[in-house]
């Protein structure tokens, strides 16, 4: 009887080995739960090797009086160290199609990412940036059905990551061609103002236009009383008549100068705003800002900023980037004075550009500006001849 129970035993000691060296290999073809290294297959696979014998004592419930739980663990914890080639090739498999996978989806973006470029050297950052989420979307859903052992996280994870990379070079790419932004010319007048800039592929000089269509806009500054608001240019020059005591023009007679000066004193009694002193000898402007009548006074500069902070956003309202018109904050300019201004009426003319928002770059004498402009735009005429 004895005999019998040691037959007995070795064959099912055999029947459950057989039983967890399948469950080992198909549980590696599956996946082997997601592990990546072979010791953490180890603690997956013990798990595996306790259902196996859960489930074969089920079923053969009197084998429990005569099976060795020793000989059981040590049967299995063999067939465990044997399957470690098994599943380091599986994992190379694995990787190979992984990489052959990525790779395809990679090809994939580059060739519609190209093909949406094409059309347009340069796209907005914003835009571009939608397109690559869409186009990641697009290419999870399409390859979700190749994705094998990988689970639904494990491979959104690494095409996210995969196009993430490679967005980083469409980027650089596509910001090598982002479209200069101009340094701009600004000619403030004592009448009129006008904003320019250079156009290197043209080798032309473009005068952006104004609100109303013109190439120049009016030197006058409006305070209104109803809403405190400041107008600038033809909707100032249309209420000019309405109540003079809010406008302020001429403006560029005062800056730099001394309130005490020869020039300052001819030309104050012409004006309907009145010319202060600021102290220290300086000149300003006082007109009124409220409908109570009260006042505020001016410097010149801070006057002259608002005529320069409009002729920016003109230039900002011509100047388009991308393919879908996005508007720009201009930074740079180049400012003109009259030939005769001295440092100190340069440096107040600098300085209303600097109130204004902008960087200039140079101060320049209006002949010197007339001239470089004239003879850009003949550039091409000149050569030829």
């Amino acid at each position: 009887m004895t005999e019998l129970a040691e037959v007995a035993g070795r064959q099912h000691l055999q029947d459950l080995c057989n039983q967890y060296d399948l469950e080992l290999e198909r549980f590696i073809k599956l996946g082997a739960g997601g592990a990546d290294t072979f010791d953490e297959f180890k603690s997956e696979a013990k798990l595996v090797g306790h259902r196996v014998l859960a489930e074969y004592l089920k079923g053969h419930q009197w084998a429990r009086s005569i099976l060795n739980t020793r000989d059981v663990t040590a049967c299995f914890d063999e067939l465990l160290a044997d399957s470690k080639n098994v599943f380091q090739e599986q994992k190379y498999m694995e990787r190979l199609a992984v990489d052959l996978l990525l790779n395809t989806v990679l090809y994939e973006y580059t060739d519609r990412m190209g093909i949406s470029r094409a059309k347009i050297a340069y796209i907005r950052a914003d835009r571009l940036k939608q397109m690559h989420n869409i186009l990641v979307g697009d290419l999870i859903r399409e390859y979700q059905d190749r994705r094998g052992h990988l689970t639904n996280n494990k491979f959104t994870q690494l095409i996210t990551d995969l196009l993430d990379t490679a967005y980083c070079t469409v980027k650089d790419d596509n910001d090598k061609n982002m479209p200069t932004v101009p340094a701009i010319g600004i000619y403030v007048g004592t009448t009129n103002s006008s904003v320019a800039y250079y156009r290197p592929d043209t080798r032309q000089v473009v005068v952006f236009e104004s609100d109303t269509g013109r190439q120049t806009t009016p030197t006058v500054v409006q305070y209104r009383v109803e809403d405190g608001e400041t107008i600038v240019g033809d909707n100032a020059c249309d209420n000019i008549m309405a109540d003079p005591r809010q406008l302020v023009y001429s403006v560029k007679r005062l800056i730099g100068r001394k309130f005490s000066s020869r020039e300052v004193r001819e030309n104050r009694d012409n004006w309907p705003f009145r010319v202060v002193d600021m102290g220290q000898d300086e000149p300003g402007v006082e007109v009124q800002t409220r409908s109570d009548g009260q006042t505020e006074q001016f410097l010149p500069e801070e006057v002259l900023a608002q005529v320069v902070k409009k002729m920016k956003e003109n230039a900002e309202g011509g100047v388009k980037l991308g393919g879908d018109g996005q508007e720009v904050v201009i930074e740079n300019c180049v400012i003109t004075v009259p030939a005769s201004f001295n440092n100190t009426q340069r440096e107040a003319t600098r300085e209303a550009a600097t109130m204004a928002g902008l960087n200039v770059l140079r101060v320049m004498n209006e002949p010197t500006a007339a001239a470089l402009a004239y003879q850009l735009n003949r550039f091409e005429n000149l050569r030829s001849r």
